[in-house]
Order: C-alpha cells, then sequence, then structure tokens
C-alpha cells in the first residue's frame, strides 16, 4: 500500500502498513517498491488526484496498480484503522 501524500500528511495518519512516497518522488523511487510484476500497488493520496498522477508513473514503469476507493478522505469517512 502506497501512499504518495506529504510526509507531514503521512505522519498525520495513514492506513496501516503503507509507506509513503510522496507523489513527485515515485518516478525516481520505484526501486523502493520491488520489482514490477511482484504484485499489485494499492496507491491513495487524500482525495485523489495525487494518487492519480503517481498511478500513471507506476503503471507506466510496469506495476499493476489499484487505486484506494475513496482515498484517505474515504477510509476515515469509513471510521477504518489509522496509524
Amino acid at each position: 500500500v502506497l501512499d504518495v501524500r506529504t510526509p507531514e500528511e503521512f505522519a498525520a495518519g495513514h492506513v496501516p502498513g503503507a509507506i509513503n512516497i510522496p507523489h513527485d518522488e515515485v518516478a525516481s523511487r520505484l526501486a523502493e517498491l520491488g520489482a514490477p510484476g511482484a504484485g499489485d500497488v494499492v496507491v491513495y493520496c487524500e482525495s485523489g488526484r495525487r494518487a492519480g498522477m503517481a498511478a500513471d508513473s507506476l503503471q507506466e514503469a510496469g506495476f499493476s496498480v489499484l487505486h484506494l476507493d475513496g482515498d484517505m478522505s474515504g477510509w476515515r469517512s469509513a471510521a477504518r484503522p489509522v496509524e
């Protein structure tokens, strides 16, 4: 699970187990995600715009990408756990 928000947003609360790579750094930090094809990368931000940009970069690099429905705002609204 990949959180593409800022480190400050991530520190304020994120999906349990998520890693943080800001959306504008995804293309330069792909190695942190392992090899493309090793599994789906679930990506999210606060409302969807940054996750969409990150998803484009990931797909261009060969990753299989899923976008978390509702992003972080939807996660919180559904009262799901936050770290």
